[in-house]
C-alpha cells in the first residue's frame, strides 16, 4: 500500500503542478489581452485628438492665407501645444515651413516635400511629429474619391479634404 500511496501522492503533485501552470498561463493571457485592449483604446483616443489638432492647424493656416492676401505659398511657423514634464500645458513653436496652398486657401503640401509624399509632409509639419503612435506607423495615403489625405492606424483614422479643409474622423470601434 505504501507504493500505492506514493504513486497517489506523485499523481497529486503532478496534478497540482499542471493546475498551477494552467492558472498562471490563464492569468498571463488575461493580462496580455487587457493590455492590448487598453493600447487600442489609447491609440484610438490619440488619433481622435490628432485629428482635432490637424484641423486646428489647417484652419490656422487658412486664416493666415486670408490675412496675407491669398498667396500661393505661405511661410508660417505654427505653435503647437504640448505637455511639459509636470503635466502642464506648454506652447512650442514648430519649425517654419513653406506651405503650398490651393485656390481655396487650404494647405495641400509643403514646398520642400519629396515627390509623392505630400500627405506625409503635411502630417509632419502640421503635427510636428512622425506619422506613428506608440511605435505603430500611421498609414498615410491620398484619398481616392476626392483630393485629400487619409491617415489611419488600424481601424481608426481621419480624412482631410483639400477642397474645403474638412477633417472627418473615420473608423472607430
Amino acid at each position: 500500500m505504501s507504493q500505492q500511496s506514493e504513486a497517489d501522492a506523485q499523481i497529486l503533485r503532478l496534478f497540482r503542478f499542471g493546475l498551477t501552470i494552467g492558472l498562471m498561463l490563464l492569468l498571463i493571457w488575461g493580462i496580455a489581452s487587457q493590455y492590448q485592449s487598453q493600447r487600442r483604446q489609447a491609440q484610438s483616443a490619440a488619433m481622435s485628438a490628432l485629428s482635432s489638432r490637424f484641423a486646428e492647424q489647417a484652419a490656422q493656416l487658412h486664416g493666415l492665407w486670408l490675412s496675407q492676401n491669398r498667396p500661393p505659398r505661405l511661410y508660417a511657423r505654427l505653435s503647437i501645444a504640448g505637455l511639459d514634464g509636470d503635466g502642464g500645458l506648454q506652447m512650442q513653436a514648430a519649425p517654419e515651413a513653406s506651405y503650398v496652398m490651393n485656390r481655396h486657401g487650404w494647405p495641400v503640401g509643403v514646398s520642400d516635400q519629396a515627390a509623392g509624399d505630400g500627405c506625409g509632409q503635411l502630417w509632419r509639419s502640421l503635427l510636428a511629429m512622425a506619422p506613428e503612435i506608440d511605435g505603430d506607423e500611421v498609414q498615410v495615403t491620398p484619398l481616392r474619391l476626392a483630393p485629400g489625405c487619409e491617415f489611419r492606424l488600424g481601424g481608426d483614422g481621419f480624412n482631410y479634404r483639400f477642397t474645403d479643409g474638412m477633417v472627418t474622423v473615420v473608423g472607430g470601434e
